[in-house]
């Protein structure tokens, strides 16, 4: 368990363990309290999340700077700390490098700790469970051990080697290095069995003394006095393990929250995203609408939807700006496309491979050309996400359709909407069910500007927190 009063204080970064108190990696917290921390780079995502960063996902230059300088920030106070005497134990439970796109689709990413306490280069994807303990220390713990990363600094201490290796060479999994006056602590996640909870607070705080451990012979009584209790202490036990179940209860349903939280910020593509990820945004919106979607084929159609009575041909974009008339241009030419495909004899099929696609994908809508007795009727829709980087606080709707767009629009019979107003459809069908059929007949009816609700009739501006 976590140490209290004149005892070694253990704190926890990016995970709940019970036992221990919490800090965040990107919090100003004074760490100076504490005798160690337990550092779990899987859980610091979430604080980059807070942010409005997923990993792996693209970020723009300026957020790229305002996060660089807090993660600098971050990796001087824990080198401050750690150099002053402290331990850090890491456990290696994820990459030490939150990726991330650049603008221009390169790969990029912040190391969470930097190179002067430990980088991500010196790490290995390396998974397996059958671990030696070097030096005996961590011999107890040997079953418990499932590594995912192997340790390429040839500086570090052993505690941990692969037990199965064959070749001379040592691979390490666990280790410790001197920063300063402090130690670092790598180590491999522990996994126990179930009802073996508290066995995890018990493995941290015991990692966070094996620096300590190494410089002189342990004096501690041996493991066995905790198999024989008073019946003060069996309560105490019994208190703790209830605890850990509701505590457990409580994660499980707090992770599920997560979950519907991701949710939520996917389908905020269709105001903030562009290219593949717009347009799956928009085709689920349709679907949530009651629409049958297909996506069309490559460099025509970037959707093909249906509604039991007409076929719409679909242009998608994400822009940074309002929609120009060529949008609806593209998509009366993909309307053309589809009622060509609708009507063509299948000889004259098998001599046009594009109008073999929207055959196929008319039969992927449902639609048997061979036993209509009355074609659909087909019409063009446009779905542009204008001003993706503009917060919508700043957004000017009359600015997303400029009159000469809205003009061609009427005059080609086309449905023009933002993603953000397919967003607001989507989100109160979802709240009211019985709207989708005139939702979708509205749609499929409009010719020009969709008239739908403002935003702020459906989502609201709330300030991130920092936690």
């Amino acid at each position: 368990m976590a140490k209290h009063g004149n005892a070694p204080r253990v704190a926890v970064v990016g995970r709940y363990v019970a036992g221990f108190e919490n800090v965040t990696y990107l919090g100003d917290e004074s760490l100076h309290e504490f005798h160690a921390v337990v550092f779990f780079a899987s859980g610091v995502a979430n604080e980059f999340r807070r942010l409005g960063v997923e990993p792996g996902y693209t970020i723009y230059n300026n957020t790229i700077e305002q996060i660089a300088s807090r993660v600098e920030f971050a990796q001087r106070r824990f080198l401050q700390w750690l150099s002053e005497g402290h331990v850090l134990v890491v456990v290696l439970d994820a990459s030490l490098l939150f990726p991330y796109l650049t603008t221009s689709e390169a790969r990029d990413g912040f190391d969470l700790l930097g190179p002067d306490i430990e980088t991500s280069e010196n790490l290995e994807p390396y998974k397996g469970q059958r671990v030696r303990a070097c030096g005996g220390l961590l011999k107890e713990w040997e079953e418990n051990i499932h590594y995912k990363f192997r340790i390429l600094d040839a500086d570090a201490t052993p505690l941990l080697e692969v037990a199965t290796a064959k070749s001379q060479d040592q691979h390490l999994v666990g280790a410790v290095r001197r920063i300063g006056n402090g130690h670092v602590v790598l180590t491999p996640p522990p996994l126990f069995a179930p009802g073996e909870e508290s066995r995890v607070a018990d493995y941290y705080t015991y990692l966070s003394s094996v620096p300590a451990l190494l410089k002189r012979a342990s004096d501690d009584l041996p493991n066995w006095v905790n198999e024989y209790c008073t019946e003060d202490e069996s309560r105490v036990h019994e208190t703790i393990d209830e605890l850990d179940a509701k505590i457990a209860e409580l994660n499980y349903n707090i992770e599920q929250c997560r979950e519907q939280l991701a949710e939520f910020r996917r389908a905020k593509r269709l105001f903030a995203d562009y290219d593949n990820g717009f347009r799956e945004a928009v085709a689920e919106a349709l679907a949530v609408l009651g629409f049958n979607v297909v996506e069309g084929p490559e460099h025509h159609a970037d959707l093909v939807a249906y509604d039991g009575d007409v076929l719409i041909a679909i242009e998608v974009k994400g822009l940074e700006a309002s929609a120009k008339p060529n949008d609806v241009s593209q998509a009366t030419r993909w309307k053309a496309d589809v009622a060509c495909a609708l009507d063509m004899d299948d000889d004259d099929l098998k001599a046009d491979a594009v109008m073999a696609q929207y055959r196929e994908i008319l039969g992927n809508l449902g639609i048997d050309t061979t036993g209509l007795n009355e074609l659909p009727d087909c019409k063009s829709m446009i779905v542009i996400g204008t001003f993706r980087k503009t917060p919508l606080s700043d957004r000017i709707p009359k600015h997303d359709f400029p009159d000469q767009v809205v003009r061609v629009c009427k005059r080609t019979n086309t449905c023009a909407l933002t993603g953000l107003e397919l967003f607001g459809l989507a989100a109160q069908v979802k709240l009211q069910p019985d709207q989708r059929a005139s939702m979708r007949k509205a749609l499929s009816a409009c010719s020009g500007r969709f008239s739908a609700p403002q935003w702020h009739s459906f989502i609201s501006f709330r300030p991130s927190r920092d936690e």
